[in-house]
């Protein structure tokens, strides 16, 4: 999480303020944008992984 908060201390994100600073807007926009897609990647991945155990977890009982 700490990734999180070191990109929202270099921009401060907030809708309709930056305006009169598009740069700054769009780098805050563009910083949310990564942290939500790097979101979405570990939200994938724990999910990749849940499935594996399951199967996993299936297979051993198969056995027994």
């Amino acid at each position: 999480m700490s990734h999180l908060c070191k990109s929202q201390e270099k921009v401060p994100f907030k809708f309709g303020i930056h305006h009169s600073k598009p740069q700054r807007y769009l780098a805050g926009l563009s910083g949310a944008l990564g942290d939500a897609v790097e979101v979405c990647c570990n939200i994938t991945i724990i999910l990749n992984l849940a499935d594996d155990i399951r199967k996993m977890k299936n297979s051993l009982l198969l056995r027994r």
